[in-house]
């Protein structure tokens, strides 16, 4: 992933890499892993409430009968 996006950005993966770091104060790995962190926690919380209002729905609509 990142030969990709160093490659779009016209850098070698060294000079994209250290530009990138010296700009946000992380490397590019660790900021590409934290965002797909991100992103997963988010999925499992919007499962989660998901879930939550399907049992929700179920349950009032068993009710009402």
């Amino acid at each position: 992933a990142l030969n990709k996006i160093s490659e779009h950005m016209h850098y070698s993966t060294y000079h994209f890499s250290r530009i990138f770091t010296e700009l946000t104060g992380m490397s590019p790995i660790r900021y590409i892993t934290l965002r797909k962190l991100q992103y997963a926690i988010y999925d499992l919380s919007v499962g989660e409430m998901q879930e939550k209002f399907e049992d929700l729905l179920s349950k009032s609509l068993s009710t009402e009968r």
